[in-house]
This record gives structure tokens, sequence and C-alpha cells, in this order.
């Protein structure tokens, strides 16, 4: 830990400040929630507050804004912007750039805060880009980065703790009137699809730990790597589950040493889920689950996600260039009349907020131009970080779980309750490389 010693206080102060940022955020309720679970509110006054989302949002606006204060009087010290690679700097740019001015030209005002329980307007995307800056600047030297995985999975563990609670019934907080009687578990996290895609970035993340010849410590990071994917398994979310195949295969074919441990994992993995399906223990029926997949009824899953799709493609070119406006696509797709919607959905008022699709979404509310600058992202941040001789260990057991993460996007959506964790580790992936990238 003696890199922890290096550098500015005024340094060490952003870095413990974004610590806790990043154990308390997944943790983070309506406070309502809370005084209701100890008793000092009766559970029906809160039923219809947004337990999830807005709180999450307001406490990431504010956190980061207090981190950038704290960054201006350092670099007005210093007057150092550090060590970047000018091709991620300049394709963040361009997400800031598209997203400012896909909100400056939009007609519909939520863009700047988002929609309703959703909350994902400019000013979170831009709290999003921020925390990436700020984890790639803070966060990526070497005792930095252990504290902050320690911490993330600290906190992660708890989140899961209590997902496999609701995956057996076993409630301790107050639900909302939206929630009331899901079965399944969704944790502080808000829904058990945004539960899963948060799980698929904590799976591969004990492995940053590992140390050789400490067996008990490796043994007891494998297991709650495990852990992490029961929980994804019993949520029932086939985004998830499709996101976490996706994320071995990557892992198997990205492997750089330790090639055995890898593949043990992945065998290991696979009989866990096995057996997590043939006892089937929690709430949501598995089985079930798994064989809709296939099943071509009007309110299968994926029918539903492929009639919103081919529904949404006008809007994309209806604003082309500027989109519709961040967090927009309620605005900008073509609702459901009641008897599609019952078809489609069981309910004659469906309405579709979302794309239920990463890149649709992104194309429909920034525009084409949004949606290459954030493809030509994320093509940089996997050529940086994919495992080579210089990389570091950290983005070679990081990677697959942001790969994971991004493939269960394309049937599902960004959430403010998941999406931070994504650009924190990417932001710290990338900051490991930093000292080689030349100074722009």
């Amino acid at each position: 830990m003696s890199s922890l010693n290096k550098g500015s206080l005024l340094d060490s102060l952003i870095s413990i400040f974004l610590l806790i940022f990043l154990f308390v955020y997944p943790l983070f309720l309506h406070p309502a929630v809370y005084s209701s679970a100890l008793g000092f509110i009766e559970e029906g006054a809160i039923k219809n507050l947004d337990f999830f989302y807005e709180p999450r949002s307001t406490l990431l606006f504010w956190s980061c804004s207090f981190f950038l204060v704290l960054w201006s009087v350092k670099f007005l010290k210093t007057g150092d912007w550090g060590h970047r690679d000018r091709g991620m700097d300049l394709f963040l740019a361009l997400m800031i750039l598209t997203a400012l001015a896909s909100t400056l030209f939009s007609l519909e005002p939520l863009t700047i805060f988002g929609e309703e329980r959703r909350r994902e307007g400019f000013l979170t995307l831009l709290s999003y880009f921020s925390l990436f800056l700020f984890a790639q600047d803070f966060l990526s030297k070497e005792g930095w980065k252990k504290l902050a995985s320690i911490i993330i999975l600290a906190s992660g563990f708890l989140v899961a703790l209590y997902g496999l609670l609701q995956a057996f019934s076993l409630e301790i907080l107050p639900r909302d009137f939206i929630r009331q009687d899901w079965t399944g578990p969704f944790s502080t996290i808000g829904n058990p699809i945004f539960l899963g895609s948060y799980l698929l970035l904590l799976i591969p993340l004990p492995f940053t730990l590992l140390s050789e010849g400490k067996t008990i410590k490796n043994f007891f990071l494998v297991s709650l790597s495990l852990f992490f994917l029961a929980c994804l398994v019993l949520t029932g979310s086939r985004g998830a589950w499709l996101g976490f195949v996706a994320l071995l295969v990557f892992f198997l074919l990205s492997a750089r040493g330790k090639k055995w441990f890898i593949y043990s994992f992945a065998g290991v993995s696979l009989i866990l889920v096995a057996l997590l399906f043939f006892l089937n223990p929690g709430s949501v029926n598995l089985k079930e689950r798994a064989s809709n997949i296939a099943d071509l009824n009007p309110r299968n899953t994926l029918v539903n996600r492929w009639n919103i799709w081919i529904r949404a493609l006008p809007a994309i070119l209806r604003y082309p260039v500027f989109g519709w406006g961040p967090d927009s696509f309620g605005v900008a797709f073509p609702q459901f009349s009641p008897e599609e919607s019952l078809s489609l959905f069981g309910s004659s008022f469906a309405y579709v907020d979302k794309a239920h699709n990463d890149l649709i979404q992104i194309a429909v509310t920034l525009g084409i131009g949004g949606l290459i600058a954030y493809i030509l992202f994320l093509v940089r941040l996997f050529s940086l970080s994919f495992p080579t001789r210089r990389s570091d260990p950290f983005s070679a057991y990081v990677l697959p779980g942001i790969f994971g993460y991004l493939v269960s996007l394309q049937l599902s959506f960004s959430v403010v309750s998941v999406a931070p964790l994504f650009w924190v580790l990417g932001g710290m992936a990338t900051g490991g490389l930093k000292e080689n990238a030349p100074k722009a």
C-alpha cells in the first residue's frame, strides 16, 4: 500500500471520497425506506415514492459535483492534467458534446434530468463521464485500485446477499406499489434484470485480488465470484444469463497465463449453473424461464423486444443528427395501441420508455453522432485494456465482466443504479495504462 502515500494530500482526499461513494452508492435508497424498515415511518406512507432511481441520480450528481470542485482546486494548485490517452479523451469529449447538443436541440425539457423513475438525463450522463475520468486519475494506481476493488466487492456482497434472501422469499425492506407483488430478487438495484447486469460486472472482480501461494484467500475470492453467479442465475434474467455466457467466452479467448485457473473456473461455474437449474431453489422457475426463450408467443420477451426495435427505427430517421434528447425514448417512440399492448404485454396500456437495446436507445436519444462516439469510445476502451504483455491483471480480469455487461444491455438498457460501476471499472482499467500513454 506504499503507493497510497504518493501524490498530494488532495489526491488522497479525492480517492478516499471516491471509495466512500463506491461503497454507499449500490446500497443507497430513499432515506424513508430505511426509516420505514426501522419503524419510524408507516410503510403505507412511502408506497408512491421512487425508492431507487431519483435518490441515486441526486447522489450521483452532487457527489460528482463535489469531486469536480476538489479536482479544480488540485488543478489550480498544480496545473497538471495528468497522463492521458489522446484517443480516449477525444471520444469521451465527442460523447459529452453530442449529449450536450442533443439536450440543447431537444424539444423536451425532461432531457436535462431524465424521465421520471429513470433519471438518465444529460446531468446523469455528464456524471457518468466524470466518474470515468475521476476513476482513471485517482483509483488506477495499484494501492488505490486494490482498495477500490475491496470496497466494491464488500458493497456488492451486501447487494447480492439481499438478493438471495429475496430469492427465497425473505424480505427485510418495505416495497413500493410497483414491486409489492414481485417474486424473485431485485435487491437494492430495483429490478431483477438490472441486478443481473450489476452482478456481471462483479463476477470477475475478485480475481484481481488473487495472490500467489495464498490458498485460503484465493479460495474465498473464487467462492465470492460463485456467490455472485448464484444470485445472477436466480434473478431469472435471461439477458444476464446471455451476458454471463459472453463473459465466459471472452474470458477463455482472452486468457493470458493462468489458463488452468480460467478453465477450472469456467467448469465450476457451469456445474453450479446446472445444479441451480436442476434444484431450482429460488422463487423464480428457472426451467420455465429458459424454455420460454424460443417461444414465439407474442408476449414472449424476445418477440416484444423485436417489435419495439422495429417500431423505434423510424424515430432515428426523424432526428438522425442530434436525436430526441437524453432519456426521451418514451416521447420518441410511437406507443402501441391498447389492442397491440394487450396482445404483446397482457395489458391494455403499456408505456415503452426504453428501447431495451443499448445501441438503439443511444441512436434514438443522442443521434447517429452520439452512437458513433459511443462505439468509438468502447473500441478504444477494449483496445487499451485487452490483455497483452503491457496490460495489468486488473484489466485482464475486469474486461470480461464489462463485455458481458455490454452484451446484456442489448436486451436491456443502462440504468442509474448500475451504470456508474461500469464507468468506474472502465476508468480504472484504462487508467492503469496511462503512465505509458502520451501526455496530452
